[in-house]
């Protein structure tokens, strides 16, 4: 992976779920520990200088993070201000820290990144009148594999067969991809609703469609119908590390029976993910056992993932606007 994608911000946590405790996750391998303070959220190495210690064992003494082991304290700077039982100052250590913002509700962490940036934005015009419903999982592989499968439309026919397409009635549709320097964007132009049981379901009005990366790892799908934007759904991938990466992902729905409709749609989406994440599990471990590191043909077919993979391993969203058609 390049180091440039270090360089940016990654969601780590929904702003809600971070409240008095300390929280550890991992990312790119590295563990962290994220808290809240009055003056807003921060990221530290997840290691006591001391004796090591995580400190996301702790807990919260006022606006200072307290270790579990011996208790020491520190600031969310990083800064040791309290040795408890020693009457010298207070050793000149700190404990490593990362740029740490809150940002439409998400709270994100940038590895090498300059703190002073602004993390990217999941906002939408009409984000205020839509309904939202977040969940948490994790997949196993690559961040390039995790991000190009809910960008490919040619695996829903077999792992989501009936569910999202169905291989039996594939109709041609004109595909428009654009690439931009943070963005690339696939719209399927005359698909209307899918053939799978989801839009057939829920989403018989829909038009137009579009399935979109932003950088570093944000995948957008947007459903639009002669009106309005009817749902969107966000991704937001963060490699933790050793094949492993976590997903945050956010449906927000615009209709007057949305308070009903997506806790209905969730339980079938959770379905999907689960489908994509035994099929990655299992291309994942045979992959790592026999031939190491990847080296994927690319056809006409993949919309999206030569745009990621080029992102990914050479620091650069490149490649120029083009148009296919494919039977879906």
């Amino acid at each position: 992976m390049h180091a440039k994608v270090k360089e940016h911000w990654f969601a780590i946590c929904r702003s809600a779920e971070l409240k008095r405790s300390p929280r550890a996750v991992v990312l790119f391998g590295q563990p962290l520990v994220v808290f809240r303070t009055t003056a807003g959220v921060h990221a530290l190495l997840d290691r006591c200088p001391h004796r090591h210690a995580p400190l996301s064992g702790g807990r919260m003494i006022g606006d200072q993070i307290q270790c579990r082991y011996h208790g020491w304290k520190f600031k969310g700077s990083g800064e040791c201000t309290l040795v408890p039982g020693s009457k010298l100052d207070p050793p000149r250590c700190a404990v490593p820290a990362f740029g740490c913002q809150e940002k439409d509700g998400i709270v994100w962490v940038t590895p090498e990144g300059d703190d002073t940036t602004s993390p990217p934005s999941i906002a939408f015009d009409d984000m205020e009148h839509a309904k939202q419903v977040w969940s948490e999982f994790t997949l196993d592989g690559s961040l390039f594999d995790a991000i190009e499968n809910f960008v490919d439309p040619m695996h829903t026919h077999t792992v989501h067969a009936g569910l999202i397409r169905s291989a039996k009635k594939r109709s041609p549709v004109r595909i428009q991809i654009e690439c931009h320097a943070s963005e690339v964007c696939a719209t399927y132009l005359g698909e209307g609703a899918s053939s799978g049981l989801i839009q057939q379901f829920f989403g018989l009005d829909i038009v137009r469609s579009l399935g979109r990366f932003r950088l570093p790892s944000i995948v957008e799908m947007e459903y639009w119908n002669e009106k309005f934007l009817r749902c969107r759904i966000v991704l937001l991938f963060s490699p933790a590390g050793n094949g492993e990466i976590k997903v945050l992902a956010g449906i927000f729905g615009r209709h007057a029976l949305a308070f009903l409709i997506l806790p209905l749609l969730k339980p079938i989406l959770r379905l999907a993910v689960r489908q994509d994440r035994d099929v990655l599990k299992w291309k994942h471990a045979h992959e790592s056992k026999y031939f190491g590191k990847a080296n994927y043909l690319h056809t006409e077919l993949d919309l999206l993932g030569p745009y990621i993979s080029r992102w990914l391993r050479h620091g650069k969203l490149e490649g120029g606007d083009r148009e296919v058609e494919v039977m879906l």
